[in-house]
């Protein structure tokens, strides 16, 4: 037996966030500590059925009488119980049982102050500043297992969006970039034994098809089909460009029935959307916010549209003027971020929307070049049509602008595309969150942004040519009120969930050489009950 160690101290990128369950929020200013309410819940590693010894470090208020007890959950047996010097830290010690410990990894502890407190504006009772704990034990400490880990799935890569010779847009002698985009069987060829890809989608316009052409445009898909090697998804683009804007529409299984615009059955969104629903199919908006091809974000659907492709060879949509993206043909209120901020809960993926055949340049610097691929990868179990597909409806992906940057993001262990789901007052339990990120980029890493409901959270300049990791804690929101305490004003800080009822993250990496990756949002909503 060796004697084994691990201590957490509380920072702004430290790992401890993942032991936090509830009941601890962040000082104001540098998080050197965070704040410990009435009741709060502690995740503490112990060493399975050996004693293990265990030391919180903990701050009393500056005025006050104050008092903890510490229990262990859910059996509510006593460890311990001390008195807090004001305003000075003070070691809480006690002995975790082996019975108690069993088998586990961890042990969840109960921290109750008895503090009376000044009113119910002010909820924070002590300061808690980390954990120690030791135990003479053949194996170290382990970190919390992260549940919903991205582990168990295979990052596979494609493009959703190629256009061949079946859409007159690619045709040589219609195609405005003078180019011939190929037939569809050499765009599989191309993808599977020189692009390496593992999945592809061709999305030619479906009223550029005949009968006739659509049955033979499925027999070729389905040659070059192959499960566990190569995957065809079943695909086409719904193109009603001046009034809904474009659509890509994707299948879970051939045969696949061709569904156009210039069809009254299938003419808007919605009714495109019912009929998608017999087949269990999906549609992908895309461009959303060009001049020339407007989506509506005033419609959606959670179930038939879950994604949206963020970056294509026309530039970046994910917010007016930012990154990477075609101002000269956008408009304001078009753009992923604005739809997000309607409501639409949507993943994203990349796309080539390319319209010449072959491999083509990547240059990058220049959004608006027509030579820049896009890419998404899926997070599967598998390399099957059935597997992707479930992926896709999930939002388990993410978008590149053509590199293949590894990106794993999480909140809580939840991954990408996730939906957080918590009932009005089960919601603070969610709190603080923890964020954590791995990137393994193809060139130096730059630049590593969080953003939560459109604005920038954590922005952190990197210069990192490997791996890249990072886990941050995320308070509850909070608002600023006023009170007035014997005549006199003061600003208050109220975190409580109704704050902000519904929030989203996601990771937005950008490398040296200008390549960027978007991960779908992972989304924390209040869960609603009908009457």
């Amino acid at each position: 037996m060796a004697r084994q160690r691990f201590e957490v101290a509380v920072g702004p990128e430290q790992p401890e966030a993942r032991f936090l369950v509830a009941g601890f929020s962040l000082k104001a200013g540098y998080p050197v500590c965070r704040h410990l309410a009435q009741r709060a819940v502690l995740d503490v590693p112990v060493a399975g059925g050996v004693e293990t010894q265990v030391s919180l470090l903990l701050a009393g208020p500056e005025a006050g009488d104050q008092s903890v007890a510490v229990v262990a959950l859910p059996s509510e047996e006593l460890l311990a119980s001390a008195e807090l010097p004001r305003g000075r830290k003070h070691q809480v010690r006690f002995t975790v049982p082996g019975s108690l410990a069993a088998g586990a990894d961890l042990v969840r502890l109960g921290i109750r102050c008895n503090r009376e407190l000044p009113s119910a504006w002010e909820a924070r009772c002590a300061d808690f500043y980390g954990f120690v704990v030791e135990a003479d034990a053949p194996k170290p400490f382990a970190m919390p297992d992260e549940p919903a880990s991205a582990r168990q799935y295979a990052a596979l890569w494609g493009d959703l969006h190629v256009h061949t010779r079946w859409s007159y847009c690619a045709q040589g002698e219609q195609n405005p970039e003078g180019v011939d985009g190929g037939t569809d069987v050499e765009n599989y060829q191309l993808a599977r034994d020189e692009l390496g890809f593992d999945f592809v989608a061709t999305a030619d316009h479906a009223d550029h098809f005949t009968p006739d052409q659509w049955q033979e445009a499925q027999a070729n898909a389905q040659a070059a089909h192959e499960d566990g090697r190569f995957v065809v998804v079943p695909g086409y683009e719904w193109t009603n460009s001046h009034e809904w804007g474009h659509r890509n529409v994707y299948f879970p299984k051939r045969p696949a029935p061709l569904f156009s615009h210039t069809a009254t059955r299938t003419n808007t969104p919605a009714k495109l959307w019912a009929a998608l629903a017999e087949y269990g199919a999906i549609a992908v908006p895309h461009h959303t916010n060009r001049v020339d091809f407007p989506m509506d974000w005033s419609v959606g659907h959670a179930v038939r549209e879950p994604l949206v492709e963020i970056y294509s060879r026309w530039g970046s949509c994910e917010q007016y003027r930012g990154p990477l993206s075609d101002y000269r043909g956008t408009f304001v209120g078009g753009s992923v971020q604005d739809g997000l901020a309607r409501g639409h809960m949507l993943g994203f993926v990349g796309g080539g929307d390319v319209h010449v055949f072959g491999a083509c340049p990547q240059t990058y610097r220049t959004p608006h070049n027509r030579t820049n691929r896009g890419m998404t990868s899926v997070l599967a179990g598998g390399n099957t049509l059935a597997e992707i597909f479930e992926a896709l409806a999930a939002r388990r992906c993410y978008a590149t602008t053509g590199a293949r940057i590894e990106v794993d993001f999480r909140v809580n262990g939840h991954v990408m595309g996730s939906f957080i789901e918590r009932s009005l007052y089960d919601f603070p339990q969610l709190f603080p969150l923890c964020l954590t990120a791995r990137v393994v980029p193809t060139e130096p890493v730059t630049k590593l942004e969080v953003i939560c409901n459109g604005r920038v959270v954590y922005e952190h300049p990197h210069n990192v040519g490997s791996e890249v990791r990072f886990a941050m804690p995320v308070d509850m929101p909070y608002v600023r009120a006023e009170r007035v305490i014997d005549g006199r004003p003061e600003i208050v800080e109220i975190r409580h969930h109704s704050c902000r009822f519904n929030q989203y993250y996601y990771l937005r990496v950008t490398q040296a050489d200008g390549h960027m990756a978007w991960t779908s949002p992972i989304y924390l909503r209040i869960k609603r009950f009908e009457s």
